[in-house]
This record gives C-alpha cells, structure tokens and sequence, in this order.
C-alpha cells in the first residue's frame, strides 16, 4: 500500500514538474544566449535564418540560413565570456566532419529548398555579456570548414 502511495505522489510530481516548466520561463543556457545573439545579428546584416539545431542522427548544426546574396550556410556558433581559448578551436576534427555531413543532408533535403546546392559552413563566435542585450558577434569565420574537410586549423583556430 505504501509503494502504490509513493508511486502515484512520484507520478503526479513528475506531471506537475512538467507541467510548471511548459509555463515558467526556463533559464537560458551561454550557447542558447550565443545562438540567440548570433541569429539576431544575422538577421539585422540581411541573413533569413531558415532553422535552428538541425540534427540528421548524431550530427547537428545550431543555425540554417541564407546569407545576404542568397547563397545556404549552416553556421556553428560559439560562446565564450572570459575564455583563454579561442571558442573557435574548439570546433574539433570530429565537429568539422559532422557538419560536413550535415551540409551534405541539408543540400538534398527538400524541406530547406537548397536546389541540392551544399551550404558553406560558417563557424560565428559570439562574445556573451553581463546580460543578453550585450552580447555581440566577436569573429565571423566564413568558409570555416571546406566541403572537402576541417579548413579550421586545431592548433591556431584560423582558416587556411
């Protein structure tokens, strides 16, 4: 009786968890902050995003978009505050492979209406600050990762 008590409390607490957190505004985390800021931004210099965290199994990619001459760019975003890292060094070997694959999906999906043109990859890093109204573009890396492999060197974070 006492397990049968204790599971219906569990059933109804895990209802009403969710039920609050469909209502309560939820807390952002820095890469929903990046991403926001980055698309935001995008969209003032002419950018139509077309879609955010597009995934095709493992392989996912934060923004979808057309840039200002109409050209499809799947762009990764990267948020740092204080980081003795350039966030853009962390776009690995493995990352820069999966949205390759990614843009190869993107192109023949009829959803996106690429016309089976593969995006470029971008990778955008995004300085958050103290608030959301501060944070800003940092570096814009256009091409960052070629249809043929990583053009982001893991050592330096600058494109060849």
């Amino acid at each position: 009786m006492r397990d049968a008590r204790f599971r219906a409390l569990t059933i109804l607490a895990d209802g009403l968890r969710r039920c609050l957190a469909s209502v309560l505004p939820s807390r952002a985390t820095p890469h929903d902050r990046g991403e926001r800021a980055a698309a935001a931004s995008l969209r003032r210099e002419g950018w139509e995003i077309v879609a955010t965290n597009v995934r095709y199994g493992r392989d996912e990619g934060d923004l979808v978009g057309r840039d200002p001459q109409g050209h499809p760019v799947l762009l990764e975003v990267k948020s740092s505050r204080d980081c003795l890292i350039a966030p853009e060094r962390l776009v690995g070997a493995r990352k820069q492979a999966a949205l390759s694959r990614l843009a190869q999906r993107l192109a023949r999906d009829r959803r996106f209406a690429f016309d089976g043109q593969v995006p470029r990859i971008d990778v955008v890093v995004v300085r958050l600050g103290a608030t959301d109204r501060e944070d800003r573009i940092e570096r814009h890396l256009h091409g960052a990762v070629g249809a043929r492999g990583p053009r982001v060197s893991a050592n330096t974070g600058r494109t060849r």
